[in-house]
């Protein structure tokens, strides 16, 4: 039998969010100028801001240090920002900030550093040019969905262990402690939007031979974005589309 009281809470009403684990780097070459596209996450503004004074480091010499971010998702807030650092209005920091919103990508932040080449690109290439450098670096850093989850307390007959760990394998629950005594207890981390259909599925492959509860523990856990049927959306601004 397996009970699922312990699993209506907060908790389980947050939501999913898109974001990425590590940084990245791409470069571009337009008409002699280089872009450089950095990624990283950040959780905070005062992060974002020190991650912009480390591209500057990196980069020395440097003529734009373009930049747009999203942060305070976990904090319950959202704060956008940008700068086209120096080029005309409109054709870079917006740009930039697009391929973060149009893909949902939050605490994270994109810096797109120009090497200035001498030839100039005109508004539209440089809408361009930012755009790509900042798709190229976010394809780079392989964004996840960041899903909530709640552990899952299972013990069962050790003859159901076999059936339950393929079953499991099928999903994007992530089985994470197996535990060997007289029975077999396996600790499950469940989305917590499916907490209610995890324990009813359970039930069925076990034939309700197993014993299970829902804990109060919630963390987000990664996701890859195609392991969830997602896609980057990624429109004028892949390298291809650059003229």
């Amino acid at each position: 039998m397996l009970n699922g009281g312990s699993a209506d809470g907060a908790a389980r009403a947050e939501a999913e969010y898109i974001t990425v684990l590590a940084p990245a780097t791409a470069t571009l070459e337009r008409r002699r100028s280089i872009f450089h596209g950095d990624i990283a996450p950040v959780g905070s503004e005062d992060e974002a801001w020190a991650f912009l004074e480390s591209i500057k480091a990196r980069y020395e010499g440097a003529r734009h240090f373009v930049y747009a971010w999203v942060t305070g998702r976990r904090a319950g807030y959202v704060t956008s920002r940008y700068s086209d650092a120096g080029e005309p209005r409109g054709t870079a920091g917006q740009p930039v900030l697009n391929v973060l919103s149009k893909n949902e990508i939050t605490d994270a932040i994109i810096v797109v550093t120009r090497f200035f080449g001498g030839i100039l690109l005109g508004r539209g290439g440089l809408t361009r040019a930012y755009s790509a450098a900042a798709a190229a670096a976010l394809q780079a850093a392989e964004p996840v969905i960041m899903l909530p989850y709640i552990l899952l307390n299972v013990l069962l007959p050790y003859a159901w262990l076999e059936k339950l760990n393929y079953q499991i394998e099928q999903t994007v629950w992530q089985l994470q402690e197996v535990l060997y005594g007289s029975d077999v207890t396996l600790k499950i981390q469940v989305p917590s939007a499916e907490a209610e259909q995890a324990l009813s599925l359970i039930e069925e492959w076990t034939n309700g031979q197993a014993i299970g509860e829902l804990t109060e523990i919630t963390e987000y856990l990664p996701l890859p974005l195609a392991k969830a049927g997602r896609e980057l959306n990624f429109d004028n601004e892949s390298e291809g589309n650059y003229e």
